[in-house]
């Protein structure tokens, strides 16, 4: 469905799902998939409208690091990023794991973080909602079709109507600052 397929799938990250992956969709096909999906609708001149639910915005108090060796001494620790313990993260991860591979469908996007070559940050965002998908490669740098190489990991994914990345609720073993 598109010819921006990293020469690299998700296999080549450990992740093992028999989904249908949609890689690096532009605008359009993203929005027809998330009005197809019923995660939207087009409201008058053509914009996509969606319900985000409660949870709308990022929260600071729910931003976690893993602390260990490397960043100990090199976070700000606070209100604004609280550790997580080592062990705490692989369980999230496991959780992560598991849940990719029941999905049906999932869209990924490799995306930059910062727009200066020398400064940016490489990262592959996988979703189970078109929309999502969209609106993350509104926040980050969309590479040139040359440019997909490889790509770090993050990925938002739901658990019934809860973000599983963004509650504190719902991860373990949470160490507070």
């Amino acid at each position: 469905m598109t010819d921006r397929v990293p020469r690299k799938g998700l296999d080549a990250q450990g992740i093992a799902t028999g989904a249908e992956i949609f890689w690096n969709l532009s605008t359009a096909p993203l929005v027809e998939h998330a009005v197809r999906r019923g995660e939207g609708l087009l409201a008058k001149d053509g914009p996509l409208v969606v319900r985000t639910g409660r949870h709308t915005g990022r929260s600071a108090q729910d931003k976690f690091i893993v602390r260990d060796s490397v960043t100990d001494s090199t976070v700000w620790w606070g209100k604004t990023n609280r550790p997580m313990d080592p062990d705490a993260f692989d369980r999230l991860y496991d959780d992560f794991l598991l849940a990719l591979a029941d999905k049906e469908m999932l869209f990924v996007a490799d995306l930059y973080g910062g727009s200066q070559p020398e400064h940016r940050v490489r990262v592959r965002v996988i979703n189970e909602l078109a929309w999502h998908n969209l609106f993350i490669r509104t926040l980050l740098v969309r590479p040139e079709a040359e440019e997909v190489p490889g790509f770090d990991l993050y990925a938002r994914w739901s658990h019934g109507d809860v973000c599983r990345e963004c509650l504190i609720s719902q991860l373990p073993d949470v160490e507070e600052p």
